[in-house]
């Protein structure tokens, strides 16, 4: 009965162009007495607020348009988080990740002449994942994507709370050791270092334990394939990087997998400065919001 409540209340109709619950896109006094309501400020509720709007977008949609979905939904953080802190460059950090994921199932969805097909395919890293992400019966880049939209309900529960009342209305719900830290940084690079620890312990003991994507990674496959596409850009990538520093793991490797996107995320903030206006054009340049709402329109 709770769920229903919810569901009522908060969720908007039909649009795919409004992805978050739609308290987001109420004025500033709705979002303000929302957040003064005790019932609401507790882990559950936010919880099953995130899953309910999520689940509802991709019912029965492909994985190109979930991919979507996730994508544009971590847009919507970055752009509805009012002040530039941790939760808010999260947002821009994960949209391009969405957005990078998701060419394992996006480049052969394009149709023939579009423009960025090639783009798209030429992200599609290492000789191996191109030819498992080609293949029409592998569970591979289907199962990804699955685990994408598992990690974003995950996250996104306490990266939109903080969006809409703030840092300091989360930090008294959070329990994990690792978002406490982070909902207690003093600065973004050491929010960026908590929450990363977060989420990759939290792939750790899911995504990283499923048989199909375990042996990948520990062979080696993902690790052309895992950085981020920030301006549109190829950036180095855990192979390159792992061989710089002598790491000696594929990305499998959890300690050696948060240091690398701890290392890249925040060189792209030591590059950018958090300032919006660079990374508005960053993600122009990328295409994420034009590639999301493409294949948001689409089944």
């Amino acid at each position: 009965m709770k769920l229903l409540i919810i569901a009522s209340l908060f969720i908007s109709t039909t649009s795919y162009a409004r992805v978050l619950p739609s308290i987001f896109y109420n004025a500033k006094e709705k979002k303000e007495e929302f957040c003064k309501v005790k019932e609401y400020h507790n882990e559950n509720f936010w919880r099953a607020l995130t899953k309910i709007k999520m689940d509802k977008l991709s019912l029965d949609r492909s994985p190109t348009a979930v991919n979507s979905f996730v994508t544009k939904s971590y847009l919507e953080i970055f752009r509805y988080t009012p002040k530039m802190n941790g939760v808010k460059y999260m947002g821009y950090i994960y949209a391009n990740a969405s957005h990078h994921l998701g060419r394992l199932v996006r480049y052969n969805a394009w149709p023939d002449n579009h423009p960025l097909k090639e783009k798209d395919r030429s992200y599609v890293e290492g000789p191996t994942l191109r030819t498992m992400a080609l293949v029409a019966n592998s569970k591979l880049s289907s199962k990804l994507m699955s685990y994408s939209k598992d990690l974003y309900q995950e996250l996104s529960w306490s990266l939109l709370s903080a969006s809409l009342c703030g840092l300091d209305y989360t930090k008294e719900m959070v329990r994990d050791p690792n978002l406490i830290k982070a909902y207690k940084a003093a600065s973004i690079s050491e929010f960026v270092e908590a929450f990363v620890t977060y989420e990759q312990t939290y792939l750790h003991k899911t995504m990283y334990q499923d048989l199909e994507i375990k042996i990948p990674a520990k062979s080696m496959v993902l690790d052309n394939m895992r950085y981020m596409t920030f301006n549109g850009e190829r950036h180095v990538n855990f192979f390159e990087w792992c061989r710089m520093n002598s790491c000696g793991t594929s990305s499998y490797n959890l300690n050696n997998r948060i240091r690398y996107d701890v290392w890249a995320i925040l060189g792209e903030l030591k590059l950018t400065q958090s300032r919006q206006s660079i990374l508005n054009k960053r993600l122009q340049n990328a295409k994420v919001e034009v590639t999301a709402e493409y294949f948001s329109k689409r089944p």
